[in-house]
């Protein structure tokens, strides 16, 4: 089955966590009988193309490190963003990200992993 997450855009933030726990791991398994079983949170980085994505869901350009894109507005509602993202890109106030991290949870006892944060 496909599981879909909230990219994240910028900075990790406590709610982008939170709803994607929420979403992937907590409603699928709210009509299943569990006993109390062990996670293990996995964290692996991978390279990605350096390409600037539109993100329709949340109406933002992603593809920038997170480590420098709070320091500009990310949002595409003008052609004026656009090319404040672009200048920016130019003048080196962020860049193109070169790695993706991807967190995921696997339950013990189970043959799945969840992704839960992509950042």
């Amino acid at each position: 089955s496909f599981i879909k997450i909230s990219p994240t855009v910028g900075r990790i933030s406590p709610n982008t966590i939170q709803t994607n726990i929420k979403s992937v791991l907590f409603a699928p398994h709210a009509d299943v009988p569990c006993p109390h079983q062990g996670v293990s949170f996995l964290v692996d980085e991978t390279a990605m193309e350096k390409a600037v994505v539109y993100m329709s869901n949340s109406n933002h350009v992603g593809g920038l490190c997170w480590l420098h894109s709070h320091n500009i507005d990310t949002t595409l509602n003008t052609y004026q963003a656009a090319l404040n993202i672009a200048n920016a890109l130019k003048n080196d106030r962020v860049h193109l990200a070169r790695e993706i991290m991807v967190v995921g949870a696997h339950f013990f006892g189970e043959d799945h992993v969840y992704p839960l944060l992509t950042g």
